[in-house]
C-alpha cells in the first residue's frame, strides 16, 4: 500500500493494483486497528498490549519536529542545516489546530533529493513567495478532460497520456499543427518563470496547491533557451499533470526530476511526447523521407522538439521502416536497447 496524494496504490497478493481514494483507505485501515484493539483491551496486564494502546491514542501527539521531520522525508539533523528557522511550523506554512501538507512540505519532500541544502532552502522561499492566483480557465479544462476525453481510468498509464495529448491537440489545432507550451499554460492562467534553482538536479518545480500557484518555475540552462526542445517537453510535461494529477496524485506541486509517483511520471512522459510531436505525422514522415535523418532533423525543427523525442515517437507509431532506420533510431536515444522494430520493410 502506498500513499500518493489523495489516493493510496493499494497491491495484494494474486491481484493487480488499484488505485483507491486516501480518505476511504485510512478509514479501513482504522477500523482494522479498532478491531485488534478491542482484543488487545481486555489484557491490562500484559505489557506489550498495553504499549500498542498507549501508542496508538497517543499518535498524533508526535509534535511539529517530528512531523516535519516525517512529512518531508528529511532526516532531523539535516533539517538543522536546511534553515535556522525550519523547525518553527510556521516555516513550512502548518496550521496550529493540526498537521495537514502544505504546498511546501510537498515540495521539501519531492526535492529532498537535493544535495544542496541552501538551494533547497532557497527553492522554499520561492514557493512561499508564490501567491495564489485565479485559476477557473485551467479548473474548466481539467473538467473537460475527465467529460469528453477518452481518458481510461483503468487503461496503461502511457496509453492514459497518449489518450489524452490526441484529444486535447484535437481540440486547439490541426493535426500536424506545432503547439507552445508555454502560451498554452499562461492562456490558463498558469504563471511561468525562468529561475535559476541553484541546482542541476531538477528541472522544474509546479506549484498548485490552495495557498500558492499555479505557477511553473521552469530551472535555468545558460546553454539552453526557453524554446528549446527540453523546455518545451519539460512544459508539456507540466501540463499532464496540471489537468490530471492535481485532484488525486498530486494535489499540490511537483517537482520534475525529483521524487514523484511513478504512474503519473509515465502518463505526463507519453502526453509531452504525443503533445509536441504527434506519433502518426511522426511515423509517416519517417516512411516517406528518402533518409530517416532527413525526417527525424525536419520533425525536431518543425515542433521544436528534441531529435530523441522525435526518435521515440517514430518508434512508437508503428512505421515501417528498414532496418538500417531502425538502427540509427537507436543511435539518438538513451536506452538503445528499448528500440524494437515494429515492423521491418523488406527490400524488393
Amino acid at each position: 500500500m502506498l500513499k500518493q496524494g489523495q489516493q493510496a496504490y493499494v497491491e495484494a497478493r494474486g491481484s493487480g493494483g488499484r488505485y483507491l481514494p486516501w480518505a476511504e483507505t485510512l478509514k479501513a485501515l482504522e477500523d482494522l486497528v479498532s478491531h485488534i484493539l478491542e482484543r488487545l483491551d481486555p489484557l491490562p496486564s500484559d505489557e506489550r498490549a498495553r504499549a500498542a494502546l498507549s501508542a496508538w491514542h497517543e499518535r498524533e501527539n508526535i509534535g511539529s519536529r517530528r512531523f516535519i521531520s516525517i512529512a518531508t522525508s528529511i532526516e532531523e539533523d539535516a533539517l538543522s542545516d536546511l534553515d535556522s528557522g525550519a523547525w518553527d511550523p510556521d516555516y513550512w506554512e502548518l496550521a496550529d489546530d493540526g498537521f495537514e501538507v502544505t504546498e511546501v512540505v510537498a515540495v521539501a519532500r519531492m526535492a529532498a533529493t537535493i544535495s544542496s541544502s541552501s538551494a533547497l532552502a532557497a527553492l522554499l522561499d520561492r514557493v512561499r513567495d508564490t501567491p495564489r492566483t485565479e485559476r477557473r480557465d485551467l479548473d474548466q479544462m481539467t473538467r473537460a478532460v475527465f467529460q469528453e476525453s477518452p481518458f481510461e481510468r483503468e487503461a496503461r498509464s502511457y496509453e492514459q497520456g497518449y489518450a489524452v495529448a490526441e484529444w486535447l491537440r484535437r481540440r486547439l489545432c490541426a493535426d500536424a499543427a506545432r503547439i507552445d507550451p508555454h502560451e498554452l499554460l499562461e492562456s490558463w492562467g498558469v504563471f511561468v518563470e525562468e529561475v535559476d534553482l541553484g541546482t542541476s538536479q531538477i528541472d522544474a518545480v509546479s506549484v498548485w496547491g490552495p495557498r500558492h500557484g499555479p505557477t511553473v518555475f521552469l530551472n535555468q540552462n545558460q546553454s539552453q533557451s526557453p524554446s528549446t526542445g527540453r523546455q518545451r517537453a519539460t512544459l508539456a510535461h507540466e501540463i499532464c499533470h496540471l489537468l490530471l494529477d492535481r485532484g488525486t496524485a498530486l494535489p499540490l506541486a511537483e517537482v520534475l526530476g525529483g521524487r514523484a509517483p511513478e504512474a503519473a511520471e509515465v502518463r505526463a512522459r507519453a502526453f509531452q511526447a504525443e503533445l509536441l510531436v504527434p506519433r502518426d505525422v511522426a511515423g509517416r514522415s519517417a516512411e516517406n523521407a528518402p533518409e530517416i535523418g532527413d525526417a527525424i532533423t525536419e520533425l525536431a525543427k518543425h515542433y521544436g522538439a528534441s531529435h530523441e523525442l522525435v526518435a521515440w515517437q517514430i518508434h512508437n507509431s508503428n512505421a515501417v521502416l528498414p532496418k538500417a532506420a531502425w538502427d540509427e533510431l537507436g543511435t539518438l536515444v538513451q536506452s538503445p536497447m528499448k528500440i524494437q522494430p515494429s515492423r521491418i520493410l523488406r527490400d524488393t
